[in-house]
């Protein structure tokens, strides 16, 4: 016996339709808020590196990062924070990343954005990145080294120190570099 049409679940029929028909989101990016401490930075990006997809790193307000020592060593040069291999936009709220001024405090840039990395830095300023050690072949980059994609808006540069790209270096067969209303003051490179 055939089942009256108004005994049909139509509530169940339209609700699996809309769950088949309905668009899936793709990977959106996840954002990570940083307190005003360095070592939550690091952090950071390393957890963004760790995941698959986008990841936006909100820094903190008023906040001034200042780095003092080597995260580790890249391409032509030592770096302040882990080596960027993903997808990794910063923004900052008026916040500064500096190497401290300290006597004592090695040479290191602050990113190195490797071949499969992509990094948007926006609204930071970077002060006195140095990175121009020729002796021991580290000098790419005072404040930053691509070989991947980096994109660069609203951001200061000053005092930073390269032997080769004074504030930034780009090099390599997938380097793109786009730098928009951005300020670059006093980063001299030797070479």
């Amino acid at each position: 016996m055939k089942a009256p049409f108004n005994r049909i679940p139509w509530a169940k029929v339209l609700a699996v339709l809309l769950l088949v028909l309905m668009p899936v989101p793709v990977g959106q990016a996840a954002t990570i808020i940083v307190p005003c401490d360095i070592n939550e930075l690091i952090k950071a990006i390393n957890t963004a590196n760790e995941n698959a997809g986008a990841e936006t790193l909100e820094l903190a307000t008023d906040c001034t990062y200042t780095a003092t020592a080597i995260d580790n060593t890249g391409d032509r040069g030592t770096n302040a924070f882990p080596q960027i291999t993903s997808d990794i936009t910063i923004n900052g709220h008026n916040t500064t990343i500096q190497r401290s001024s300290n006597s004592g405090t090695p040479q290191f840039r602050f990113f190195e954005v490797r071949p499969s990395g992509k990094l948007t830095l926006n609204h930071l300023t970077f002060i006195k990145g140095m990175n121009d050690d020729f002796e021991n072949n580290r000098e790419k980059g005072g404040a930053i080294a691509n070989f991947g994609i980096l994109e660069v808006s609203n951001n200061i540069f000053t005092e930073n120190r390269g032997g080769c790209g004074g504030a930034i270096f780009s090099e390599g067969d997938t380097a793109i570099l786009t730098v928009t209303n951005s300020t670059f003051t006093n980063n001299p490179a030797d070479g």
